[in-house]
């Protein structure tokens, strides 16, 4: 998250980048208008149907949609 300030909720702004690697080749999907959720304890946190286009320039097509939980390290 560009401007982290800790836990809460991040409702734009938000880069989510989800990569598939596939014997040499990784197909790329991204946004940097997503947003997210971080829990109180800052350990994780979740996505609620995050957008993502294919980046140009890779091998992905079409848009993905990713929801669900994300740990932090």
């Amino acid at each position: 998250m560009e401007y982290y300030k800790g836990p809460g909720s991040y409702s734009q702004n938000v880069h989510v980048l989800f990569e598939i690697p596939d014997n040499g080749t990784i197909y790329e999907w991204d946004t940097l208008s997503g947003s997210a959720t971080v829990d109180a304890g800052e350990k994780g946190g979740s996505f609620d149907n995050v957008a993502l286009p294919a980046d140009p320039g890779t091998p992905s097509c079409g848009t993905i949609t990713v929801t669900g939980t994300f740990a932090c390290q």
